[in-house]
C-alpha cells in the first residue's frame, strides 16, 4: 500500500494549527480583558499593580502566541518544500524527479501501524517536511523535555554525517519504544542521550568526523540486511509457488503488521535476520507461551484441528502464521516450515472455497475476539487493498492449487540439513 506523507501527517499538523489557534486567541483575548479591566473602574483602582502586572505579561505572551500561529499557519502550506529540500540533500545533481514522490515510492510503513514516523527502505521522515536517508544515519539520540520544561515528551533526534538533524516530539512513552525501534534496526549507529552527542562535538573541535560515531556493522557471510541494518541469518527469498500460497494464507496479518518488516517477498513472511529472529522468539513466547520446536507444533496442531471442525479461518490462518514465526526464530529449518505447513493448507482448502472466504472468517473472528484493539482496522484496511490491487499476492495465487505436489516441488530446493529429522 503506497504511503502519503501529506495524507500521513495532516492530521499532526492540523493538531499543531489548533494549539497554535487556541493559545493566541487565548493570551490575545485576555491581554484585552485585562486592559480594559486596568482602563476601568473597580479592581483596578483596588490592584493597580497587579492588574498592570497581568496586562504587561498578556502583552508580551500575545505577539509571541501569535508569531507561533503565523509559524503554524506557513506550515500547513510549506512543509512540502522543507521536503524537498531535505530529500535532495542525499540526491545527485542529476536526479530529475519529484524528490517527495521518490521517497514515497520507498516508505513502507508507519512505524507500528499508526506512529508519525515514516520507515523506507531507504528513508526515514518524521512530520513537519523532514526527512533522512538511512545509511547516512550516524546517530540516533534522546532529550528527556522534562528536564527543561513540564513537558513529559520525549525528543527523538536522527544526525547524519554532515551534521544534519531532523527531530520528533512524542509522549514519552510511545517515543521510547519508537527510538528503540529506530536504534534496533540501526544497530552500528551512536546510540543514547543528546548531551553524548554535544560531548563529542565539543570534543572533536571545529571540524568534526561524525563517521566516527558509526561502529563497524556486525555482519555474516551473508551480508546485512537493506531493510532492517542487521546481520542476515540465511537467504530466504521465495522461490516456489506453495511458499507464496503459505504466504496468502495470513496476508492480512503480513500487511497490517508491517512494522515487522513482513513482506510476501521471504519464505515465512519475514527476511531472516537476527532482529527478526529475535522478534519471532518473542512473540512466539509472549503470545503463545512457544519457546521450542516442541510446544511449536502442538499449538499448530491443536489450531488445525480446532479450526478445520469450527470453519474458523481465524484459527487455521494462524496456523501457517505460527509455522511461519517458527521458521524465522529458528525453531524450524525452512524444509520443515514447507512439510509441516502442507496438513494446515489442506485444512484450509477443505474448509473454504477461495482466499476471500478464508480472509472473511479470519477477520470476523479476529474482530470479535479483539474488540477495541486498533489493530482491527489495519487488519480490514489491509484484506480490502489486497483485494482490490490486481497485483496482490491475493489475485496472483490461485487458492486451488495442488498443495502435495506444490510442497513436493518446493522441498527439492530444501535438501534435509544436517541433524534434522526425517520427514
Amino acid at each position: 500500500m503506497e504511503i502519503s506523507i501529506g495524507k500521513a501527517h495532516r492530521g499532526w499538523r492540523v493538531r499543531r494549527f489548533l494549539a497554535a489557534l487556541f493559545w493566541a486567541l487565548a493570551w490575545c483575548g485576555g491581554g484585552l480583558a485585562a486592559i480594559e479591566a486596568f482602563y476601568g473602574p473597580g479592581f483596578a483602582e483596588a490592584h493597580p499593580y497587579l492588574l498592570g502586572g497581568f496586562t504587561a505579561v498578556f502583552l508580551v505572551a500575545a505577539p509571541v502566541s501569535l508569531g507561533f500561529f503565523l509559524a503554524r499557519l506557513f506550515g500547513l502550506f510549506l512543509w512540502r518544500g522543507r521536503l524537498k529540500k531535505q530529500i535532495r540533500r542525499y540526491l545527485p545533481p542529476e536526479e530529475d524527479r519529484d524528490p517527495v514522490a521518490l521517497v514515497e515510492g520507498d516508505l513502507k510503513c508507519r512505524l507500528f501501524g499508526v506512529s508519525e514516523i515514516l520507515l523506507g527502505r531507504d528513508w526515514v521522515v518524521f512530520p513537519g517536511g523532514q526527512a533522512i536517508k538511512r545509511d547516512a544515519i550516524v546517530g540516533i539520540y534522546t532529550t528527556r523535555l522534562a528536564r527543561f520544561s513540564l513537558s513529559n515528551k520525549l525528543r527523538i533526534t536522527l544526525v547524519d554525517e554532515a551534521g544534519e538533524q531532523i527531530s520528533y516530539e512524542g509522549p514519552a512513552k510511545d517515543a521510547e519504544a519508537e527510538a528503540d525501534f529506530l536504534m534496533a534496526t540501526h544497530p552500528n549507529v551512536a546510540q543514547g542521550d543528546y548531551r553524548e552527542y554535544t560531548f563529542f562535538l565539543r570534543k572533536e573541535g571545529e571540524d568534526p568526523d561524525r563517521r566516527k560515531l558509526r561502529s563497524p556493522a556486525k555482519t555474516s557471510f551473508l551480508g546485512v540486511s537493506g531493510w532492517d541494518r542487521n546481520p542476515v541469518l540465511e537467504e530466504n527469498p521465495v522461490s516456489c509457488p506453495y511458499e507464496k500460497w503459505l504466504l496468502a494464507s495470513y496476508a492480512p496479518y503480513i500487511l497490517a503488521d508491517p512494522y515487522r518488516h513482513g513482506d510476501f517477498d521471504h519464505a515465512g513472511g519475514w527476511e531472516r535476520t537476527t532482529l527478526q529472529q529475535h522478534l519471532a522468539q518473542y512473540v512466539l513466547d509472549d503470545a503463545w507461551e512457544v519457546k521450542d520446536k516442541e510446544e511449536l507444533l502442538e499449538t499448530v496442531e491443536h489450531l488445525v484441528t480446532t479450526g478445520e471442525l469450527s470453519r474458523d479461518g481465524w484459527q487455521l490462518g494462524r496456523a501457517t502464521m505460527v509455522l511461519g514465526f517458527g521458521y524465522i526464530a529458528g525453531y524450524l529449518t525452512r524444509r520443515e516450515l514447507l512439510v509441516f505447513s502442507l496438513p494446515a493448507g489442506e485444512a484450509i482448502q477443505r474448509a473454504f472455497s477461495g482466499w476471500g472466504e478464508l480472509h472473511e472468517s479470519y477477520l470476523e473472528s479476529y474482530e470479535q475476539w479483539a474488540k477495541g484493539y486498533k489493530s482491527t482496522g489495519l487488519r480490514r484496511k489491509a484484506y480490502e487493498w489486497l483485494k482490490k490491487e490486481p497485483g496482490s499476492i491475493l489475485n496472483t495465487t490461485p487458492f486451488g492449487m495442488d498443495l502435495r505436489a506444490g510442497c513436493r516441488e518446493a522441498v527439492a530446493f530444501c535438501p534435509a540439513e544436517a541433524g534434522e529429522e526425517m520427514l
